[in-house]
């Protein structure tokens, strides 16, 4: 499984201006990241807080992150908010590891990174190495360990740590917010883009009786205690307070009349859940009513909307 580390504990080149709050394309540089790696196909994120972490923490309680904090954001280097994330990535194979104020890469160069072959995997443009990184698990022991000096550039140097280097079509792993300027530069590149890429439509599905009984959050939520077997694990995964994820679950069996989840107390090794009968045919049929809307709405947007994208 690869994950992607997101670092956004520090505060930036300006404390009035957030990096992870930045607005990029409508959205904030963050969700614009997170967006992106999602339709790369990366469903797993951690992202390193610190400067202002319950704001970070609150902007994206719904997205389904977990979070770590840097105790030390104010003195520590970027290599121990990279090992704060990858002790908290027990099961994964791979990590992505990116900075929180790079957000205007593209999903397919990704996707490149992920097929190339190689312990620690750079991407670069025009002869200059970018982000995100991609290294596999052989290396995180190495990085909680490593004492030298230049950070994951001197574990870079070591015998059996060279990187391979992997050439993108995509300027945007170089541009970074890291300054005014900068931040500016990527606008621009953002207003540049937004002319060659074409409008797309995107439904989110939510369903209501007098009130709203179930959405894709719900839905996500309840794939997660079908895989992790608890509740509560499937809130920590979500970043989700467990009291939220108990409330909402509790809302949708009222107005929907049977129950979604069954859960087991007690006994030496603690509570278990799991989804219901009725749970698991209900959440297959939204999931096939998602996906059809979507396809219906893929053709109704190119026969009204699209011949405006011109």
């Amino acid at each position: 499984m690869t994950g992607a580390v997101i670092l956004a504990a520090g505060s930036g080149y300006d404390p009035e201006s957030f990096q992870p709050m930045l607005t990029v394309s409508g959205t904030s540089a963050v969700k614009k990241q997170i967006s992106t790696l999602r339709e790369a196909g990366i469903s797993r994120f951690i992202v390193v807080t610190g400067y202002q972490a319950e704001q970070l923490e609150k902007h994206l309680s719904h997205r389904g992150v977990t979070f770590v904090r840097n105790p030390d954001y104010r003195t520590s280097q970027m290599l121990d908010s990279i090992r704060y994330a990858l002790a908290a990535a027990e099961d994964w194979e791979r990590a992505l590891i990116l900075p929180v104020d790079l957000p205007s890469f593209r999903p397919e160069t990704i996707q490149r990174i992920l097929e190339t072959e190689g312990q620690i995997v750079i991407p670069r443009y025009n002869g200059q190495n970018g982000h995100p990184i991609a290294v596999r698990r052989q290396v995180f022991d190495t990085i909680a360990s490593y004492q030298g000096e230049d950070g994951l550039r001197g574990i870079f140097r070591m015998p059996g740590y060279e990187p391979v280097y992997k050439d993108v079509e995509d300027p945007a792993i170089l541009l970074r917010a890291s300054t005014r300027d900068r931040y500016q530069e990527l606008l621009n590149y953002e207003k540049q883009s937004r002319k060659e890429i074409p409008l797309r439509a995107e439904v989110a599905v939510s369903l209501f009786r007098k009130q709203e009984v179930f959405d894709e959050t719900l839905a996500d939520f309840l794939e997660s205690v079908e895989e992790m077997g608890s509740m509560n694990s499937a809130a920590q995964k979500m970043g989700m307070a467990y009291s939220r994820a108990w409330k909402m679950t509790g809302n949708a069996e009222e107005q929907l009349g049977f129950p979604l989840i069954m859960r087991q107390t007690g006994g030496s090794h603690g509570g278990s859940s799991c989804l219901t009968p009725e749970g698991k045919a209900f959440l297959a049929a939204y999931r096939d009513f998602q996906q059809r809307l979507r396809v219906a709405a893929t053709q109704i947007f190119q026969e009204t909307i699209a011949g405006f994208d011109t």
